[in-house]
Formats: C-alpha cells, sequence, structure tokens
C-alpha cells in the first residue's frame, strides 16, 4: 500500500480548481449534447493536479451524484414497503 499523499494548501486549492474545470466541462457538454473529448486536455490537468486516491473518489462522487440528480429529475417514487 503506497504511503498516505501530503497535500499543502496551494496543492489541494489547485485540484479542487482542476476537478471543477474539469467537471464544468463535461457538464456543459452533456448538457449541449456535445461530446466529452472537448473535456481531455482538463482531464490530463486534473489527473496531473489531484493525487490518484482524490481523483477515484471524485469521479465515483460525480457518478453517484449524477445518478441521484436523475432519479430526482424523473419524479422517482419512492418504493413504499408494506410493514415498514
Amino acid at each position: 500500500m503506497p504511503p498516505p499523499v501530503s497535500v499543502n494548501k496551494e496543492q489541494r486549492a489547485a485540484c479542487y480548481h482542476a476537478r471543477d474545470a474539469f467537471y464544468a466541462c463535461v457538464n456543459q457538454a452533456r448538457n449541449t449534447g456535445a461530446t466529452e473529448a472537448g473535456c481531455d486536455a482538463l482531464r490530463k490537468v486534473y489527473e496531473a493536479t489531484c493525487p490518484v486516491a482524490w481523483v477515484s473518489h471524485f469521479d465515483k462522487k460525480q457518478v453517484y451524484t449524477s445518478f441521484k440528480q436523475r432519479l430526482k429529475d424523473s419524479e422517482y417514487q419512492e418504493l413504499k414497503l408494506e410493514g415498514k
């Protein structure tokens, strides 16, 4: 197991900025129907700026957040089980 990554305040801020720029590009592409290929350069900056474990975490969080939003947008009805 690799040792934990120590990130200072400036590195953390740069990581968050790169992450936000990448996901803003992805969301804009999805909303306009464009391809996400235009975001490849931002993805490379994001991966180069953030620790690998953070990139993995942020990617999983983005997928989950998108899933929850799709459910909300589709007027998901919670299943009500008898006896609960």
